[in-house]
């Protein structure tokens, strides 16, 4: 909700407005979240099996919501601005910086893929990109520490994919924008396309079954029955 709210607001077609008006972007904020909340409450009530819908998330949402804005906002210099002071001009300068929201990154070869949240231009003093940035939002626990293993290798997987695909390219950084703080965690590491192939290769069909021998090359495998079945190299 929080994701598909924030892609709308960034869509928002401003043509026409004045660029001083403010007192805009509650109104919109609101709107939007509502009709992605309602639109997700249709279809969890279709699911045949599920828990109970909280209603008491509405402002957890609304507030997660609002630390998306306060992130981007961050990226052109006016952080910790009021909603309600937000003007038609300076939500121009957001949209300016961003080159793709929930834009889809897949391999010359087809073989590996995946979507970003958004990517970001880094202008310089005179307007020339210098940097993007690879933005993922995460509407869950904000880290104490270094990310987790997994969404770091996630973040840089979305960064060395774009890198791949673009051979002239400026400085990418890889980015978690944790909505509850709000906060910014960089990714930081070597490629992981080498292990996203080998992983890609492993996932292929083949005349054997998913055997040991697959296991063996990314598990240890414990006692099981009483029996043991491997153990990694």
């Amino acid at each position: 909700i929080v994701h598909a709210s924030i892609e709308d607001i960034i869509g928002e077609n401003l043509t026409g407005r004045d660029p001083k008006e403010s007192g805009w972007m509650p109104t919109l904020a609101n709107r939007v979240l509502r009709k992605r909340w309602e639109e997700e409450k249709e279809i969890f009530f279709k699911t045949p099996r599920h828990p109970e819908w909280k209603d008491s998330e509405w402002d957890n949402a609304k507030n997660q919501q609002y630390g998306a804005i306060e992130l981007l906002l961050t990226k052109v210099g006016a952080s910790g601005l009021d909603a309600n002071l937000i003007t038609i001009k300076l939500w121009r300068q957001v949209q300016r910086i961003i080159l793709s929201c929930e834009g889809e990154l897949r391999s010359t070869d087809g073989r590996l893929m995946g979507r970003m949240d958004l990517l970001l231009a880094k202008f310089d003093d005179e307007a020339n990109i210098v940097g993007w940035v690879v933005a993922d939002l995460k509407t869950g626990k904000v880290p104490t520490g270094p990310l987790k293993p997994t969404v770091s290798r996630q973040l840089r997987f979305y960064r060395d994919l774009l890198a791949e695909n673009n051979k002239v390219h400026p400085e990418i950084t890889a980015e978690g924008w944790y909505t509850r703080g709000p906060m910014v965690v960089e990714s930081k590491g070597p490629s992981v396309l080498e292990d996203a192939y080998a992983a890609w290769e492993l996932s292929q069909p083949s005349e054997i079954p998913v055997s040991y021998t697959h296991l063996r090359a990314h598990e240890t495998l414990r006692y099981r029955g009483g029996r043991l079945l491997g153990e990694k190299k």
